[in-house]
């Protein structure tokens, strides 16, 4: 009976250092910190690279030293203080609001730009936070009366030809009571469809 026993405890004890072999093995290996810093750079400049708006027809250029920042949640008037606060937990300092009171313009140590826009946009109080990017148009309206138009300047309509200018498959609805065919821009572009105003 002993021999019996004693088998039947090797055998578990064998059975037992299988499994504990199996797990052990099943278990992943933690990658070393070098590569969790290399990640953690490379997820930082995608981040960063993410942040600035690819613009047609411009160029761009990044202001050392500037990021542009928007804050969630509270209204103009307490707006300060917090954006003060924050600025101060990462290093920044608030310079001024820009576009109505809903981008602050932030200054930063030159070369800690991605650091601090990586942080800030880590933080569920900021909408967004992304380099102080300057962009000149290179690309000059060419329609036929653009000096004659007074509606672009006041519609700001050439900073929405620097994001895009559509294609020959755009079709645009003319919600009007008229259309004047031989205008250069429409000539021999217009799409017949329904007549609202005859119908």
């Amino acid at each position: 009976m002993k021999t019996k026993g004693k088998l039947t405890t090797q055998a578990l004890s064998g059975s037992l250092l299988t499994a504990l072999i199996l797990v052990v093995l099943a278990i992943p290996a933690s990658p070393p910190p070098a590569a969790l810093a290399a990640a953690d750079a490379l997820a930082a400049a995608d981040a960063l690279a993410a942040a600035v708006p690819q613009v047609s027809g411009a160029t761009g250029n990044l202001v050392p030293g500037e990021i542009l920042v928007r804050l969630r949640g509270p209204n103009p008037a307490g707006r300060a203080q917090v954006s003060a606060a924050i600025a101060a937990e990462v290093g920044a300092t608030r310079l001024r609001m820009l576009l109505s009171n809903e981008v602050e313009l932030w200054r930063v140590s030159e070369g800690q730009e991605r650091a601090v826009i990586v942080r800030l946009n880590a933080r569920p109080d900021v909408v967004y936070a992304e380099p102080n990017a300057i962009y000149e148009a290179f690309d000059a309206p060419d329609d036929t009366y653009y000096s004659r138009q007074w509606a672009h300047t006041r519609i700001h309509s050439a900073a929405a030809w620097n994001v895009g200018t559509g294609s020959a498959d755009t079709i645009i609805a003319i919600l009007d009571t008229g259309v004047d065919p031989g205008h250069p821009d429409l000539a021999a572009k217009l799409v017949t469809g329904y007549d609202f105003v005859g119908h």
